[in-house]
């Protein structure tokens, strides 16, 4: 703890947890979502830390993402027991303007009775619409998809209150509940929960992402106005509005997304910043990298009205080309080595180390334009151990594609040479032959100087296998 005095009426306090005490819990949400509670209601400005070495999202970083997106105030939960460390706890919010009360609890297993007290029928209604996902623990090197949807469904204000009785809460997992106004969406009428099960799931199928819930920016709104919606309500993005969509890929490759909207307006759709096509298009056949794609749809007419974004399977439109990294041409120390889990028991190491040491593959595009190209690679670079926890390093490669500027990519740990993964960078290639060139050198420390005190920053990139080239979409 260190404190600052700012003057008679200002003093900064920063507070710390020490590493040991605070380690067991990264990764795992409902042990962070006491940390998040604990933070908001003392009001304190804080940096939560996460430990996610998965490289694609764990368990963290969804309760991060859905604590992250959440608006309007906070308002008051009471805990059935605050002299208890280890007991439910939680964080929720009420948005007027979207008509949107949001909560985020867990923490302990077994049963727990969710009260909504003082809901304002002005707001809600007579009938709420519940939605209820669980974020699961998933630990700090495992990638997780997208939470589970566990109830989607309505039930009565009843005397200013919603009540939702649930067993087999898993004290490691933390549950998303969204309470919007009821009688608008696909489910009709109230819904009887005596007490729902959540060790009961009808499926694990990935749900649609309704827009409602999405982020919104530049003037898009929430309307719960429009009873062909598939949900409790829509979002209307005038033009240059956006709604942001965090979509999970099991994969690399090509899926088909559809944007449902009501009545005729217009938007473009981008992936992490690449514009991919349009909203009136219909199904989009897309490339996703395996993990988490941000998803925008951005207003061009003067009003567009998304109901939900719905990601579908491949169609054989993207076709992806692989190459051998063994087949390309090696310079200085690169070389082919052995390994058995790379693709035919071959792949390159010693590349970089100097811009000398190099891997060049020519590849082929069969048009001009943005491509997807997925590299699988392996990187065990650790730092020397700590006394608790292994330390590994991200390597990194510089690409230059026809011989342009190299672009650095990083590389996170797959914790052993001979364990695989992929990382896919978008590329402009044009028609016919490319040249893709890999090289690495040293990389300076925090104080600009090279040669880390913990070795961190090597000037290797990672054992390559092969790459995949795909077409970002279809060329229009």
């Amino acid at each position: 703890m260190a404190a600052e005095d700012l003057g008679p009426e200002t003093l900064t306090i920063d507070l710390g947890t020490g590493r040991d005490p605070f380690d067991h819990h990264l990764s795992v949400p409902g042990r962070m979502l006491w940390w998040i509670a604990a933070i908001e209601e003392s009001k304190a400005d804080s940096d939560p830390a996460d430990r996610n070495l998965a490289g694609e999202g764990n368990g963290q970083w969804w309760l991060l993402n859905a604590y992250g997106r959440m608006t309007g105030s906070t308002v008051r939960v009471s805990a059935p027991q605050t002299d208890v460390r280890y007991t439910l706890h939680g964080v929720a919010t009420l948005d007027t303007e979207k008509r949107q009360s949001r909560l985020l609890f867990g923490g302990a297993g077994g049963t727990a009775n969710i009260v909504f007290a003082n809901v304002d029928p002005e707001v809600f209604g007579t009938t709420a619409h519940v939605r209820l996902d669980e974020i699961r623990w998933t630990g700090q090197a495992a990638a997780d998809g997208p939470p589970l949807r566990m109830l989607d469904g309505e039930l009565p204000v009843a005397d200013g209150t919603v009540a939702l009785p649930l067993t087999g809460l898993d004290e490691t997992s933390v549950y998303h509940l969204i309470l919007s106004p009821g009688g608008h969406g696909a489910t009709k009428g109230d819904t009887v929960i005596d007490r729902l099960d959540l060790t009961l799931r009808d499926t694990e199928d990935p749900a649609p992402y309704d827009a409602e819930y999405a982020d919104l920016r530049d003037g898009a709104r929430v309307s719960h106005a429009h009873r062909g919606a598939s949900g409790p309500g829509v979002a209307v993005l005038p033009r240059g509005g956006t709604a942001t969509f965090w979509v999970h890929a099991a994969d690399d490759g090509e899926v088909t997304v559809t944007v449902d909207r009501l009545g005729p307006g217009e938007g473009l759709v981008t992936v992490d910043g690449e514009t991919v096509g349009r909203v009136e298009e219909g199904p989009l056949p897309l490339f996703l990298a395996g993990g988490v794609n941000k998803v925008t749809v951005t207003g061009t007419s003067e009003r567009l009205i998304v109901d939900r974004l719905r990601v579908g399977p491949p169609r054989g439109l993207l076709p992806g080309t692989a190459y051998a990294a063994e087949d390309g041409i090696l310079t200085g120390t690169a070389k082919v080595t052995a390994l058995p889990y790379a693709t035919g028991g071959k792949a390159v190491d010693g590349i970089g180390g100097g811009p000398g040491n190099a891997l060049t593959l020519t590849v082929t595009a069969r048009h001009a334009g943005r491509h997807a190209l997925t590299i699988r690679y392996s990187d065990g670079e650790h730092a020397p151990d700590a006394h608790d926890h292994p330390d590994p390093v991200c390597r990194h490669a510089d690409l230059t594609v026809n011989g342009g500027a190299p672009h650095r990519v990083l590389f996170p740990t797959t914790f052993h040479f001979n364990a695989f993964r992929t990382l896919t960078v978008p590329v402009t290639l044009v028609q016919g032959a490319n040249t893709l060139t890999f090289t690495a050198d040293e990389l300076p420390d925090w104080d600009g100087e090279l040669g880390g005190a913990h070795g961190r920053l090597p000037g290797c990139a990672p054992v390559i296998d092969r790459v995949m080239v795909t077409p970002l979409t279809v060329p229009r």
